[in-house]
């Protein structure tokens, strides 16, 4: 079963089954998965997922074994109205459609195949390489506006100040995904990723538009952020 059918199951996001994941490895010193493009099959896992997570599991098994004791019901039900009707001289009531397999209509089937592009088309927007090209693109907003800034400041003592800065910025964007991603607790990490969104778009709108000491200020607070983020991830 693959992490987005477990996330959907349990009605979170990907990420968060992730973040599970990576507490039983960490937990049980195992070295489960957690690509988007795995299957997991350890039993244990599953288990802890679905304790942790309050969710019960439904499979692809479970629905036919479901499916086939309503079928069974159904053909034992009309078996019992067949032979009443026998035995009271009525005519059995003849059948065209096939016990258990209900009629599905045109809607329906065109429903069903919108549902199943959709989810092809998710699967793809979702690949990793995809995600990981957004935030390299994101992280050269980070260097331009460090960049921009540190040249703007120190570019008339120091020449090649642009370059230092710039570095600064890929290192506070990498280092800001890192940390994100090594915090436990989900609501911590919501909150980490939605300020540091604030403060990135912040730096780049105030580099963009000239206002040199607002952007110098809120790059500084990045700076203090990551760094703090940074010894956390190492101490944790």
């Amino acid at each position: 079963m693959l992490i987005k059918d477990i996330a959907a199951q349990a009605n979170t996001t990907n990420r968060t089954i992730q973040r599970d994941i990576e507490a039983f490895n960490k937990a049980n010193s195992t070295s489960h998965s957690d690509s988007l493009k795995e299957h997991v099959i350890d039993v244990d896992l599953l288990q802890y997922l679905q304790q942790k997570r309050n969710f019960s599991m439904v499979t692809a098994e479970s629905v036919e074994e479901k499916r086939l004791v309503l079928v069974e019901a159904i053909e034992e039900h009309i078996q019992s109205n067949a032979n009443t009707a026998v035995l009271s001289n009525d005519k059995p009531i003849k059948r065209t459609d096939t016990p258990g397999k209900p009629k599905k209509s045109s809607h329906d089937t065109q429903l069903k195949a919108t549902q199943a592009k959709k989810t092809d088309l998710q699967t793809r927007l979702s690949a990793d390489w995809l995600i990981m090209s957004v935030l390299i693109v994101i992280l050269f907003a980070d260097v331009i506006s460090f960049g921009l800034i540190g040249d703007h400041e120190i570019g008339d003592r120091f020449q090649y100040s642009w370059i230092f800065f710039g570095i600064m910025g890929l290192a506070t964007g990498l280092g800001s995904i890192v940390t994100y991603n090594r915090i436990q607790d989900e609501k911590l990490a919501v909150t980490w990723k939605i300020t540091f969104g604030v403060l990135q778009f912040s730096v780049f709108e105030f580099a963009v538009n000239e206002i040199w000491v607002a952007g110098g200020v809120v790059m500084m607070l990045m700076l203090v952020l990551v760094f703090i983020g940074a010894q956390r991830s190492i101490k944790g």
